[in-house]
């Protein structure tokens, strides 16, 4: 998908990228890195929405722009224009022409489901599965990007889009299919991210749909490059994101995934002392 462009990337000066999500801000930091100048086009009012919050999204924000990358929110492609057969410029939503001889487009993933309309392959936005990553056909197994996968905690058919999840739900699915005793996909994502060497980690929920309803714990360094945050749902975990120390990621994690009762750990989790609570918990069951 990207050969094309980067084997012209030598005769461009201007790229547009549409969507700020983690493909294009790779893309974003390829064009910085080789000297174009860059310009991303987000539907949306913050980068990367399912990842990252307002305050870290406006902190990656302005480590691009740093990098001679322009980022523009609420703003979309209407026209593309070229000449001579190539793209010269684009049109957005708020009136401005863009000057570009590249155009990424990077806005999201969509499962190559139709083929399954005439079976008995149960499909919504993706193919529905069971924990056991099992189909609603018997024997018949999916994971990775096409797999909408059912979560027991929150009682409803999930996707999961990231290469950790894909290899979790492949590892999953294989295990089931070759043995009687089956393991289930608790649906914990855990990605993490490099933009311009800064680590950005998410994990599980970090930004639900209705903040109203949950509790945050928020240790904001960004000035120093240092950001934790961990959302708590009914005394218990469901998301976190971590900015520059992503180390012990797969310890909050496991607090999710064991769905530990955290009252009276909330200055300790702050603190960091993850592992502590983890033994503490296994000791008192």
């Amino acid at each position: 998908m990207m050969l094309k462009p980067l084997k012209s990337m030598g005769k461009a000066e201007e790229a547009v990228i549409i969507g700020g999500g983690l493909l294009g801000l790779n893309m974003a930091e390829v064009f910085s890195e080789k000297g174009l100048k860059a310009h991303i086009l987000q539907r949306g009012s913050r980068l990367s929405p399912q990842m990252f919050d307002f305050e870290v999204s406006n902190f990656i924000k302005s480590k691009l722009e740093e990098k001679n990358v322009e980022v523009n929110f609420n703003e979309e492609l209407i026209e593309i224009k070229g000449k001579n057969g190539a793209v010269s410029e684009v049109e957005t939503s708020k009136g401005r022409r863009i000057s570009c001889q590249l155009l990424i487009v990077a806005i999201g993933v969509t499962p190559a489901i139709k083929f399954l309309k005439e079976t008995e392959v149960k499909t919504d936005k993706g193919v529905l599965t069971n924990e056991y990553m099992e189909t609603s056909v018997q024997s018949v197994y999916a994971a990775g990007d096409v797999a909408q996968v059912y979560n027991s905690i929150k009682n409803q058919y999930l996707t999961y889009t990231s290469w950790a999840s894909a290899l979790e739900q492949g590892e999953i699915a294989g295990f089931n299919i070759v043995n009687q005793n089956k393991k289930s996909y608790l649906g914990v994502p855990l990605n993490t991210e490099f933009i311009f060497g800064i680590p950005v980690t998410s994990i599980g929920s970090p930004n639900p749909p209705d903040e109203s309803k949950y509790k945050f714990l928020i240790k904001n360094e960004l000035d120093k490059g240092l950001y934790l945050k961990l959302v708590l749902d009914n005394k218990k975990i469901i998301g976190g994101l971590l900015v520059g120390k992503t180390e012990k990621a797969d310890l909050i994690k496991e607090l999710i995934k064991q769905q530990v009762n955290i009252t009276g750990y909330e200055e300790d989790l702050l603190e960091e002392k993850f592992e502590e609570i983890l033994k503490e918990k296994e000791g008192r069951n």
